[in-house]
């Protein structure tokens, strides 16, 4: 069987099974195997190291990915092989820094596609080079508007506290991605509790209310209450929605909506959910509570997470799992919670309102030349394509 073939069996295989590796474990392996030889009689084929890399990843070998990687970058340094080396710095090993080194490289030679644009503002948004980051998302974007890029773009704004602004693009970024406009079933079917496509939903929510357009805000928060009817609706355990909850409850605060913010803190902070027992979360239900002329209730939240976090810490005692030295790191860590707790709610009961502290989540985006599971093509430049042209 050609090597052409073997990839495009391949590409057929990780795509009808994206998320399970084991399936098309065999057929990659020999494929590498394959590609390796291929590369010992051609040492010089960018194409033939580009492709043995992204299938090494498709593995979980990322030992020969950046082998292979940083090897098309010794051979020929061009926008794909950096750009690619990039992306494993980035995804993979967390660097940042280095990812930015090579892209700012990439994008020197004045790329005709977004995606060294798009992954260079998601590095430059790790680094809180905010500015930067809204600049190179706005470039990426002149190549392909897509919901990724216009959330990211009003990240990189809303951290610079550019509100308005970041609204405006989470606003486009929602309406572009036809799956978000009404049908939310489809997301708790199909793509699990809170997908990704609905971050920008959240973060235009919780801009109107810092905005001061409580209409607007509620209205966002009413569809992601939908969100959360139907996944409940759909049988599924509501154990799992503890965040949604929150992050609506997040919204309806910001509006100064606090009876309808109680709701969901109730139901996020209720007896089977855990995510939110945080000083955080807690000290935006006690204020809302007050708000509500419901101090009592607020004061019996605080013996009740005290009480929580110090089960929390005889747990951690009791388990042999753990060593001493980390036995006393999380005994020290939830009597500083408990502290917090303390603080906080006094403070509250003075009238001083948490903060919110919003983090707008990025979207995630695949900026990788010729992946196969994301459909990215390789790339081209002035009509010359960088392809194993003979196999």
């Amino acid at each position: 069987m050609k090597l052409e073939t073997y990839i495009k069996k391949f590409e057929r295989r990780v795509k009808k099974h994206p998320n399970d590796w084991q399936i098309h474990r065999k057929i990659g392996k020999r494929l590498v195997y394959k590609l390796k030889k291929k590369i010992k009689r051609n040492p010089k084929d960018i194409s033939l190291i580009n492709w043995c890399g992204i299938i090494a990843l498709e593995l979980n070998d990322s030992d020969l990915a950046l082998e292979m990687f940083q090897r098309a970058v010794a051979v020929n340094s061009n926008v794909q092989t950096l750009n690619n080396l990039a992306y494993f710095y980035q995804i993979e090993y967390d660097d940042h820094q280095r990812a930015v080194e090579l892209l700012e490289r990439a994008v020197k030679m004045e790329p005709n596609s977004g995606l060294p644009y798009g992954l260079l503002g998601e590095a430059y948004l790790d680094l809180e080079l905010y500015k930067k980051a809204a600049e190179a998302f706005t470039k990426a974007l002149s190549f392909e508007e897509n919901p990724s890029l216009l959330n990211n773009l009003g990240v990189a704004l809303y951290k610079q506290g550019k509100i308005r602004e970041a609204a405006i693009h989470f606003q486009k970024s929602w309406k572009s991605e036809d799956r978000i406009k009404d049908n939310f079933l489809d997301l708790i079917l199909n793509y699990g509790v809170w997908d990704e496509y609905l971050n920008p939903v959240l973060s235009y929510g919780v801009s109107m209310a810092q905005l001061g357009k409580t209409k607007e805000a509620e209205e966002v928060a009413g569809k992601l209450k939908l969100f959360v009817k139907g996944y409940l609706e759909a049988g599924k355990n509501p154990i799992h929605l503890d965040i949604a909850f929150l992050e609506i409850a997040e919204i309806y605060y910001e509006a100064h909506s606090y009876t309808r913010a109680n709701e969901m803190f109730h139901a996020a902070l209720g007896p089977k959910m855990t995510y939110g027992i945080s000083p955080r979360w807690i000290s935006q239900y006690q204020y809302s509570l007050i708000q509500c002329e419901q101090l009592q209730e607020a004061e019996a939240l605080l013996k009740k997470v005290i009480l929580d976090t110090q089960k929390l810490m005889e747990e951690i005692l009791e388990d042999d799992y753990y060593t001493q030295e980390e036995q006393q790191q999380h005994v020290d860590d939830y009597t500083q919670d408990i502290e917090e707790y303390k603080d906080l709610f006094q403070k509250v009961r003075e009238g001083h309102p948490p903060s919110v502290d919003f983090c707008p989540p990025v979207m995630g985006n695949c900026y990788m030349f010729g992946c196969m599971r994301h459909g990215r093509p390789v790339y081209i430049k002035n009509e010359g394509i960088i392809f194993i042209d003979k196999i």
